[in-house]
């Protein structure tokens, strides 16, 4: 089991600690992770991919981390 069934289920008999996923997320499932009870999101690769850094494409970077901040606004917003 991964994904936010995963936290899901965790949360179930621990509900006293707070989860944060920081592998598998992306902006299409973010809102699925919040819904999880995800108290927070870790992006890596999907916010920051190293071929944009090495090519200096900061722009794309900048614009990538702006969608993923709706993302997490709209999730939040939607619990």
């Amino acid at each position: 089991m991964t994904g936010p069934s995963y936290i899901k289920a965790l949360h179930g008999p621990f509900p006293q600690i707070p989860m944060m996923p920081t592998g598998g997320v992306s902006l299409s499932n973010i809102t699925d992770w919040f819904a999880a009870d995800a108290i927070a999101v870790g992006a890596g690769s999907e916010l920051c991919p190293p071929d944009l850094g090495k090519q200096g494409k900061f722009d794309v970077i900048t614009q990538r981390a702006g969608d993923f901040v709706r993302a997490v606004q709209a999730a939040r917003q939607s619990k």
